[in-house]
């Protein structure tokens, strides 16, 4: 009696620990979540309710920030305005990008052609960089005075600094950078739709 009562006390503990591992592997990311998106994320929600110079205590305002922003005649509604404006631009501009060319990418590579498996890593790997990275690499391509760009084809473009060329160069960039994990999801897609629809529209003569 005593022995199956060991057992049973054994399989309770071993039980315990099994059930308290996935929060031993959870607090690095919890920690690191905590200290650098928690913390700052709280600290700024309190922070835009006050004023504060970064060296002096700051000073809680209440809404008086907020309506600053939105609603006085500022140079903090001017950039408010411009920002946003800008935002739904590039929105309206660099969305279709996004969504044909990934689109256009994984009906190719649906086909199953020659190097089919080496060209969708090609096309993924660029979902690998960090944003930081990718706008440092893209912004040596573009310089004017040194890039590859203006080198290769002995142009003299300032891409950056004029428009519509700096559009161009930020559509350019979000669609190379975005469109290895849009390729993935719609090869998911293409390849969920039964042969059968296929077949089918193949005999009532559809076009591709």
């Amino acid at each position: 009696m005593a022995e199956v009562s060991l057992k049973s006390h054994e399989q309770v503990s071993k039980h315990k620990r099994t059930r308290s591992h996935p929060f031993v592997y959870l607090v690095p990311h919890l920690a690191i979540f905590t200290i650098f998106f928690l913390i700052p994320l709280i600290f700024g929600i309190y922070i835009a309710f006050t004023k504060w110079d970064l060296v002096r205590t700051p000073v809680f305002v209440g809404w008086d920030n907020f309506k600053n922003i939105l609603f006085s005649d500022s140079i903090f509604h001017d950039q408010l305005t411009s920002g946003l404006w800008h935002t739904i631009l590039f929105v309206l501009i660099s969305v279709p990008f996004c969504v044909l060319v990934p689109l256009s990418l994984a009906v190719m590579l649906n086909t199953k052609p020659k190097f089919a498996k080496f060209f969708q890593g090609l096309f993924y790997l660029p979902s690998l960089f960090s944003i930081s990275a990718v706008v440092i690499v893209w912004s040596l391509i573009f310089n004017p005075n040194y890039g590859p760009l203006n080198t290769l084809f002995n142009w003299n473009q300032v891409w950056t600094g004029t428009q519509p060329w700096a559009w161009i160069t930020i559509v350019v960039l979000t669609v190379w950078w975005t469109i290895g994990g849009n390729m993935i999801i719609y090869q998911a897609a293409l390849n969920g739709i039964p042969q059968d629809y296929y077949e089918a529209a193949d005999i009532d003569g559809a076009s591709s």
